[in-house]
């Protein structure tokens, strides 16, 4: 027996505020493993790339947390101004980077999310006995 029209679209919205929910706590979590992992290591910078185990369709490019925790984008480019120097290029000189702030979907966040405290936790010194 199916459920009425009105029921289901019931269901979505509480899975959708559940997932909102769980994505907002994932937040707060990430901002204090990334508080306690220090000194926070580079990538290639200040930043620790994420890769999820099950990737959302979208392609947001190389997902990074920062060492505050937030989830952003980091862009790789050249730097055209480094192309002007007479001395023979240097790669790393003319590579520039650029986080970008990034307008995830709940459930992409939360996925992202814990793909980061997984990575967080991986870093993390374990204290000795």
């Amino acid at each position: 027996m199916s459920q009425p029209s009105a029921d289901k679209h019931h269901s979505t919205q509480d899975t959708a505020a559940v997932i909102d929910s769980a994505a907002a706590q994932v937040d707060i979590l990430l901002r204090l493993a990334a508080q306690r992992l220090r000194p926070f290591p580079p990538f290639p910078g200040v930043e620790v790339e994420l890769r999820p185990t099950t990737a959302p369709a979208p392609d947001y490019g190389c997902i990074v947390v920062t060492p505050a925790g937030d989830l952003k984008e980091l862009q790789i480019g050249l730097d055209p101004e480094a192309f002007h120097s007479l001395a023979p290029p240097d790669p790393v000189a003319l590579r520039s980077e650029q986080l970008v702030d990034l307008d995830l979907p709940p459930a992409d966040r939360l996925l992202y999310g814990l793909a980061a405290l997984r990575r967080l936790a991986e870093l993390t010194p374990r204290p000795s006995p």
